[in-house]
C-alpha cells in the first residue's frame, strides 16, 4: 500500500498523468495521513512552470495541479524551502485571490526557485 501511495503522489508531483487520472488515483488514498510520504521540491515546481511557459500546460491545469497538492498532509516540502514552496503552491492554487498564472509570474518564480 505504501509503495502504491508513493507512486500516486510521485505522479502528482511530476504531473505525468492527465488531471482526471491523477484525481481518480488520489481519491483512493486516505486524506488524513500523519506522515509525509513524499517531498515537493523546488525542481518539481520549476519543471511544471517550464511546461507552462512551453505551452504544454495551461493556467487552469496548473491551478488544479497546485490545488491537488495544497493541504495534503502526505506531501511535505523541501527542507529550507518550505515557506517559498507553500507560497508558490498557494498562489498557483488560488488564481481568484492571487490573479491568474502568466508567463511573467512563471518566469519570476522559476528564477526565484533556482
Amino acid at each position: 500500500m505504501m509503495n502504491r501511495h508513493f507512486q500516486i503522489l510521485e505522479s502528482l508531483l511530476n504531473f505525468n498523468q492527465p488531471l482526471n487520472e491523477l484525481k481518480k488515483n488520489l481519491k483512493t488514498l486516505p486524506w488524513d495521513n500523519e506522515n509525509e510520504i513524499i517531498v515537493l521540491k523546488r525542481i518539481h515546481v520549476i519543471k511544471i512552470l517550464e511546461r507552462y511557459i512551453n505551452k504544454e500546460l495551461n493556467s487552469d491545469e496548473i491551478s488544479e495541479w497546485a490545488n491537488l497538492i495544497e493541504g495534503r498532509e502526505d506531501v511535505g516540502f523541501e527542507q529550507n524551502n518550505e515557506d517559498v514552496l507553500k507560497k508558490v503552491i498557494f498562489e498557483m492554487a488560488n488564481p481568484e485571490i492571487n490573479g491568474p498564472l502568466t508567463d511573467y509570474f512563471a518566469v519570476k518564480w522559476i528564477s526565484y526557485l533556482r
